[in-house]
């Protein structure tokens, strides 16, 4: 398990047999920002003090307060490849990959690829706000933070001899109200 993600799952039929078996592999990325608005401070007393006195007591030249400085720590996991097994009767099974790209700015697939019966290769890219750079709605979508939602597709097949042809393809118009 990685961070309560499934490495490995397998289901059974009712004979007990493997009827098909998903495996996971993750990547965790850190990160800590170095900018002071993030930087946090925690105090720890040394010592309590019981009682009340008229005169102040003198501590000498140790602190009753240590101060500790740091920036939080932030982590990501993300699924790098996905792996199925479908397995038949005679316990013979068919392998299915799927490879996940991610934009390196805010962490949401950008691209995914797996290869169909036919061994062609099947990548669909998937374009967010944060991916152009064009004035009006794009621009304010940006602005206000709204960055997750998918602005294009395209789905492409790469067949044998490396001729890619476009499969499907969609636009999300978002316009200045």
């Amino acid at each position: 398990w990685a961070y309560g993600l499934p490495k490995s799952v397998t289901v059974y039929n009712k004979v007990g047999n493997v009827v098909k078996k998903s495996e996971n592999q993750y990547q965790v990325i850190k990160y800590v920002p170095s900018d002071n608005n993030f930087t946090s401070q925690k105090w720890i007393s040394n010592r309590t003090t019981f009682g009340c006195t008229l005169f102040p007591v003198n501590t000498g030249s140790t602190s009753d307060i240590n101060s500790d400085i740091y920036n939080p720590i932030f982590l990501c996991t993300i699924l790098l490849q996905s792996k199925e097994y479908a397995y038949n009767s005679n316990n013979e099974y068919t392998l299915s990959t799927t490879d996940y790209e991610y934009n390196p700015v805010n962490y949401l697939v950008n691209k995914v690829k797996s290869t169909n019966s036919k061994g062609e290769l099947i990548e669909t890219c998937t374009y967010y706000p944060n991916d152009y750079s064009i004035a009006g709605a794009i621009d304010l979508l940006q602005i206000n933070n709204i960055i997750s939602n998918p602005f294009s597709s395209q789905t492409f097949v790469t067949k044998n001899g490396n001729q890619k042809y476009l499969l499907n393809g969609s636009v999300s118009e978002f316009g200045v109200l």
